[in-house]
């Protein structure tokens, strides 16, 4: 190996799709052609085609591959990117999502082998402007709550037999939404409600007063919702608080570094290669 490559913090291994997660060692949203440690792997794969979704503005869907636009072609790999929040991720081809804290949503076909990934923060699975303000966002109208829904859209709803896993979030307990903040604590209560009400007592674990949110369960009772009752295997990373043997954090937070004034704001990666 060589001294200077960078290893995933997390591999994870399937029939059909290897993950691996990516932390602070470096601010994976630097320039995709300056990310050596993840051409490296992709070349090992013999993937070809990476695809690049910029999920920075929340948009709630998922799109087709077709609709990717061409991003650049160096050292036999080709780069694709467009606005969304993830795909449908063809055989043979590979999808890098770079996050602070929002984790990504891996969902697994069994039957047809197909792999759906998604970013999955919480305004990509419900609709904070909807909820506070009774419309969506006319630019980008959302026919679903967020990208569950979108998901399932894809699949033509036929999914039976499905695997579905969450990678390198923030944990409920550290993502608060705190009723007492003195310039969000009215907008924050309005959501906690709403998610309460919509999604049950789970989505928010340790009670309004705590404030904390629990992605993973809003995700799993919106599948509950559309029929489906798999169990979501959760990585149980906290970008928040987790840290190495030597005391440093082990991933970017988006909030260490609004809530603890972190100097540096960077993005972790996840990439996600469908064999």
């Amino acid at each position: 190996m060589n001294s200077n490559e960078i290893l995933p913090k997390v591999s994870l291994h399937s029939a059909n799709t290897s993950i691996y997660v990516f932390g602070s060692q470096k601010n994976w949203l630097n320039s995709f052609w300056n990310l050596t440690d993840i051409h490296r792997m992709l070349n090992k794969e013999k993937i070809t085609i990476c695809y690049l979704p910029s999920t920075s503005d929340f948009l709630g869907t998922l799109s087709d591959p077709e609709a990717f636009e061409d991003a650049g072609f160096r050292n036999g790999l080709s780069l694709w990117t467009l606005p969304t929040e993830g795909l449908l991720l063809p055989k043979g081809t590979a999808v890098l999502f770079r996050s602070a804290d929002c984790p990504t949503l891996v969902c697994r076909d069994l039957e047809k082998g197909e792999v759906f990934t998604c970013h999955a923060g919480l305004n990509s699975v419900i609709d904070k402007k909807k909820i506070l303000t009774g419309k969506t966002d006319e630019s980008s109208p959302r026919i679903h709550d967020g990208v569950v829904g979108s998901l399932l859209d894809l699949s033509l709803y036929s999914i039976e037999d499905i695997e579905i896993s969450l990678h390198c979030g923030i944990r409920h307990s550290s993502f608060i939404y705190d009723i007492h903040d003195e310039v969000h604590g009215k907008n924050n209560e309005i959501i906690l409600d709403h998610l309460i009400n919509k999604y049950g007592e789970a989505s928010v674990p340790m009670g309004k007063k705590h404030g904390g949110i629990s992605i993973k369960n809003i995700i799993s009772a919106q599948f509950e919702a559309f029929g489906i009752h798999s169990e979501i295997v959760y990585d149980d990373i906290d970008t928040a608080t987790d840290k190495d043997e030597d005391g440093e954090y082990s991933y970017w937070s988006h909030y260490r570094y609004y809530h603890e004034d972190e100097i540096a704001s960077g993005r972790n990666g996840v990439l996600i290669i469908h064999k």
